[in-house]
Parts: C-alpha cells; structure tokens; sequence
C-alpha cells in the first residue's frame, strides 16, 4: 500500500509540473531523456509485476530492500 501510494504522489507531482517544462520558453527539460525514459518506465513496471508474482515474499522485500539501501549509498 505504501509503495503505491509513493507512485501515484509521483504521478500526480510529474503531470503537474509537466505543463511547465512543455511550454515554458526556457525549458531545461531534456526531451531525449523524457523519450527514452517513458518506454523504459512502462517496460519496467511491466517486468516488475511479473517478478514480483514469481518471487517469495522475503526476497522480494529483501530484494527491496537491498535495492534502496544501494541508491541511498549512490546519492550519498
């Protein structure tokens, strides 16, 4: 539930902040970006739910898990 709640804030603060990027004069937004991460996201939240069905619980979360610790020490 969480998880989901997380998309769909993300869904509405990037449609919201679109229009802005879209038809500001000095827009900063890189298209070739946008183009290629568009396909990728969906492509990816299509893989996601068939591994998600396909692994047990735990290591799905410790899979998670293990994921976020990695991105957060990448930031650091």
């Amino acid at each position: 539930m969480a998880v989901a709640t997380g998309v769909v804030v993300s869904a509405i603060t990037v449609w919201s902040a679109s229009p802005i990027h879209i038809f500001s004069t000095n827009s900063q937004a890189l298209f070739e970006l946008v183009l290629f991460a568009g396909p990728g996201a969906v492509i990816g939240g299509l893989l996601a739910r068939k591994l998600a069905l396909y692994l047990p619980v735990k290591v799905l979360k410790l899979f998670f898990s293990i994921w976020i610790i990695l991105t957060g020490v990448v930031m650091l």
